[in-house]
């Protein structure tokens, strides 16, 4: 009785401690607030990586495709997405794939999916799990299923390659040929395009290259049109992975209408500088190029750059503000422009800037001569750079120049 006493007497009390605060308030306010209906809390939303365990197909789908397309913009969410990611999607994906009467191309697009996060993880138990989720797969009573295991899995041997021979190389191109043969997708060209990384990683470039003339044959026969043109870089790509110690063959017109003439270079140390006036970083490595160009010139230094855009107008307005003392080659034939001009396909060129470095007996050096290496590289080649006397606004002018341009896509 005297707990439930002291409980009644401090409800009164509180009651009675409210009373006149409440009497004061004016009669509008009062029926203002009993009109208020009452507001509950709102219930926390679930986040992206969380997997109902009743989810239909169709929202373990959208589940995946959502957190694959999620960009994080804070360097926290970029912490949280990659701890919950490859665990979220994992989940969805076995969960696709043990469903009944879904359709098998929903059910290979999410082992996709699946084996693609478990592959780019960097952590030693996802390694794990993608060689045995691989493996299952392959065996896998869906045909379609099934290949997709396959391809993952032979795409896991590549990193396994030690100092292969002719012949194993050779085998490893054909069994690659045969296994995407006929099945050369958007999704699957992600794929198609890590298995040379991965090879170069290893220090196979002979085989890489390898690998990519024998990929033009699928790739080339994809029902995508946009991924069959794309089939027309494999030997660029490959030809790049070989151009380091080899030498240059330079065709193209120039700015000015002109045929360039390459054998003028020879005996020259020669920056043959892909470029474009819409490529941020390339604006910003212009004033050192121009400055190791005025050290070096008078020592047998040339410049030769070859524009991507797309409009000689810009092209022209830009040298002559930049002022700048080489030559420049321009495709004038629209479908040879931009990332199809013939000597970025030729070179397998994909991102911009691509600076090769060419030494006096005409074989490239390198293909990153950018900021340092380059006056390091012409120091080696040259010897000390010849005195120049900088204009006050040189080291600021690429900072301003891309401030202008746009340094949105300097890849392709």
């Amino acid at each position: 009785m005297l707990t439930a006493a002291f409980a009644v007497s401090v409800s009164f009390a509180q009651a009675d401690e409210k009373k006149p605060a409440d009497e004061k308030k004016p009669a509008a306010q009062k029926k203002a607030d009993e009109k208020k209906p009452e507001t509950k809390p709102k219930a926390e939303k679930p986040d992206i990586y969380t997997i109902s365990e009743d989810a239909t197909a169709e929202e373990l789908q959208a589940a995946i495709v959502k957190i694959e397309r999620f960009r994080p913009r804070t360097q926290q969410q970029y912490i949280n997405h990659m701890k919950k990611r490859t665990g979220a999607i994992v989940a969805a994906a076995d969960a696709l794939l043990a469903a009944k009467d879904v359709k098998e191309e929903v059910a290979a697009k999410a082992l996709g999916s699946k084996l693609r996060t478990l592959m780019s993880s960097r952590n030693i138990a996802d390694k794990t799990a993608f060689a045995a989720a691989t493996k299952a797969a392959s065996a896998d009573k869906r045909a379609t299923v099934a290949r997709i295991g396959q391809q993952y899995e032979f795409a896991g041997t590549a990193a396994e390659l030690k100092n292969p021979s002719k012949d194993e190389q050779a085998a490893f191109v054909a069994e690659a040929v045969k296994l995407f043969k006929g099945d050369v997708t958007l999704s699957t060209m992600g794929l198609i395009m890590n298995i040379p990384k991965v090879l170069q990683a290893n220090g196979q470039e002979e085989l890489a290259a390898a690998y990519y003339f024998g990929m033009v044959g699928p790739v080339s026969k994809s029902e995508n049109q946009r991924v069959a043109d794309y089939s027309a870089k494999f030997p660029g790509m490959a030809r790049k992975l070989t151009m380091i110690g080899n030498t240059l063959d330079i065709k193209g017109t120039l700015l000015n209408g002109k045929p360039v003439d390459w054998a003028a270079y020879e005996g020259k140390v020669v920056l043959v500088d892909f470029w474009a006036t819409w490529c941020g970083p390339c604006i910003r490595e212009l004033p050192n190029v121009k400055k190791n160009y005025a050290q070096y010139h008078g020592k047998g230094f040339e410049v030769l750059g070859i524009s991507l855009d797309t409009d000689a107008g810009s092209v022209e307005k830009f040298v002559d503000k930049q002022e700048l003392a080489w030559d420049t080659l321009f495709s004038a034939n629209k479908e040879a422009q931009g990332w199809n001009h013939p000597m970025a396909n030729y070179y397998g060129v994909t991102g911009i800037p691509m600076a090769v470095l060419v030494g006096k007996d005409g074989k490239v050096i390198t293909l990153n001569a950018r900021g340092p290496a380059l006056g390091n590289e012409l120091k080696k080649l040259l010897g000390e750079p010849d005195p120049i006397e900088e204009k006050p606004e040189t080291a600021g002018e690429g900072k301003k120049a891309a401030a202008k341009e746009s340094a949105a896509d300097s890849k392709e």
